[in-house]
């Protein structure tokens, strides 16, 4: 019975949006930043978190790498964080 409980309950997962292309590449030649709909291309703490249905609902934003995708939270939180990034005079992101 409880196994039933369990299929019957909504497991809400969180999206957020990510982009290898964007951001500067990190001393291993890797880039990458997350999107947030306020401030664009950002660092992970300020991207926007999407809902299951708002990820099913929404388009992708264009990264210059035309490489934007959905992740969930969970496997974005194992995407190394990325300390040098783009400053904002030149069109990316700043710390």
């Amino acid at each position: 019975m409880q196994s039933d409980q369990l299929s019957n309950e909504a497991v809400q997962l969180e999206y957020v949006i990510f982009s290898r292309s964007e951001g500067d590449p990190d001393r291993d030649g890797e880039g990458g930043a997350f999107w947030s709909n306020i401030d664009g291309w950002v660092h992970f703490d300020t991207a926007t978190r999407f809902s299951d249905s708002q990820h099913l609902a929404s388009s992708l934003p264009t990264a210059c790498g035309n490489d934007s995708k959905w992740v969930t939270l969970s496997e974005a939180q194992g995407i190394p964080a990325r300390d040098s990034i783009q400053d904002p005079s030149r069109g990316g992101l700043s710390k």
